[in-house]
């Protein structure tokens, strides 16, 4: 009878969580379809360009890892931002970059997984805000006068869901999220490494010259968005670095001390590449990220503020003083002396206003793209070929975008796809605020604060830029993925 009763009890017990490993893959059909797959990403890395012939070879190889351990390739979607700048392999009129490469490849592991009998996730509820305003950006290309630019927005915005829901997915234990945190804070290292080197070594076009410095911009080819990747970075990294001292878990690699460590770092080295940027969007996202951050910490900000009053008013003095270089207070005065909304029209560009006086001829022009269409917009993916008939000379060149994701949202998508942005950015900072407040742990709590601080900066700097480009939206993703992941897991200690 006893036995019998032990029996049953086993019987009964839920099955363990499913690890990163594929055991599955020893069998027969397993073995199978890796030697089927390396004979034909043999045949066509050989049949190939040279050029093409490394980056086959390099994915065929992370295939066959990806579906022995799953989790190897969405732990290398960290890396998604820093390759998503650095060059891409063109397919005639598509472009593939690094970002795209290790998606595809991370899902191609997640499906092994799946058809190997592992127990996958089913798509979250967080992703329903994604899936209303990705469908109605798919509903618009009913009115659209360009195919290729709307297939390329869609895909960011798909791409952007998939990496949120593989991180959800795989990223379910502390030590599993410690893992993708270090790859994020390394590969911003690596990031903020070049930058500085191509500041100081006048690396780029004269355009970049600033005084005895150039600007940095990494990887991504235009400081900008360099800067912007820092500062989805830097928040999450000085949050682990200050409050991600335990996580209840047992400290293996990377322990919760090299994790604070690395952050550190990041924070440390970061900060220099950002202020090498000369990114104003990025600063005054710093300054917003910085203030949420503030805020969370409680009754322990006091002298944190005290600290930021008495440094910000040291910056101010050296400036009165003329102590700063040209090339810093030029950058400050460019934003307090034309920071609001002007016509374009009526402006004479000047060396010094040039920079906001261009970006302010992108604004209107999706602003009248919006006034001609308010409800439905020019479609997905439309602000490039519709400019030409939106253009205020002598700004003819549309530069990719409006340098404002809500005025671009606005333009493409009207009314309704401009809605069901907000409440799909909204739903993100929800996703993140509750991960924070029902955090079990201090390493759950600095995880989530970081993230709603990174959203923060990322949402300020799209008042003067667009962010969902050169891998920038799966970052983003990744970073959603694990607040929600947080948020599935909290109450309870798991690893």
């Amino acid at each position: 009878m006893v036995a019998r009763l032990d029996t049953t009890e086993r019987a009964a017990a839920p099955m363990p969580a499913p690890s990163g490993r594929i055991d599955r893959l020893a069998t027969s059909p397993g073995r199978a379809a890796i030697a089927l797959g390396v004979v034909l990403g043999g045949l066509v890395a050989g049949l190939s360009p040279p050029q093409w012939s490394a980056p086959f070879i390099g994915g065929i190889v992370l295939v066959i890892v990806g579906l022995i351990a799953p989790l190897v390739p969405v732990l290398l979607l960290g890396f998604a931002a820093v390759v998503g700048g650095a060059g891409e392999i063109r397919l005639g009129a598509i472009g593939i970059t690094g970002t795209d490469g290790i998606l595809l490849i991370a899902l191609i592991a997640h499906l092994g997984a799946h058809s190997l009998g592992k127990r996958i996730p089913r798509a979250p509820v967080f992703l329903l805000p994604v899936a209303a305003f990705l469908g109605f950006a798919i509903l618009s290309t009913g009115w659209i006068i360009a195919a290729g630019p709307a297939v390329k927005e869609l895909a960011r915005w798909a791409e952007l869901a998939l990496a949120a829901y593989l991180v959800a997915s795989w990223c379910r234990t502390h030590r599993e999220t410690r893992g993708l945190l270090l790859v994020i804070f390394v590969g911003a290292l690596l990031e903020s490494g070049l930058g500085i080197y191509q500041a100081i070594a006048r690396i780029g076009p004269p355009s970049f010259a600033a005084g005895a410095l150039f600007r940095a911009y990494g990887t991504f080819d235009q400081p900008n968005p360099f800067g912007g990747y820092l500062g989805m970075v830097l928040p999450l990294a000085v949050a682990v670095a200050l409050l991600a001292y335990d996580d209840g878990a047992k400290a293996r690699f990377p322990g919760p001390r090299v994790l604070r460590a690395v952050a550190a770092l990041t924070v440390v080295v970061g900060a220099m590449a950002m202020a090498m940027s000369l990114s104003r969007g990025a600063w005054i996202g710093a300054v917003a990220a910085t203030l949420v951050i503030l805020v969370g910490l409680g009754g322990r900000t006091l002298p944190l503020i005290g600290s930021a009053g008495i440094l910000a008013l040291l910056v101010a003095a050296l400036g009165a003083l003329d102590v700063l270089p040209p090339w810093v207070t030029d950058r400050f005065e460019a934003v307090t002396q034309n920071f609001g909304i002007f016509d374009v029209r009526r402006i004479v560009p000047n060396a010094e206003n040039w920079g906001i006086v261009e970006r302010m001829a992108h604004w209107q022009a999706a602003w009248e793209m919006f006034q001609d269409h308010p409800w439905l917009g020019v479609g997905i993916g439309q602000y490039v070929p519709t400019y030409p008939d939106y253009a205020i000379p002598p700004w003819n060149d549309p530069l990719g975008h409006a340098h404002n994701i809500y005025l671009n949202v606005l333009g493409e998508l009207g009314v309704i796809g401009a809605t069901l942005y907000g409440v799909m950015v909204i739903s993100w900072f929800g996703i993140a605020i509750a991960a924070m407040r029902r955090a079990a742990t201090p390493f759950q709590r600095a995880t989530a604060l970081g993230i709603v601080a990174a959203l923060a900066a990322t949402a300020v700097h799209g008042l003067f830029d667009n962010l969902y480009v050169a891998g920038m939206n799966v970052h983003i993703g990744v970073l959603i993925g694990i607040a929600a992941s947080d948020w599935k897991r909290t109450g309870r200690v798991v690893d």
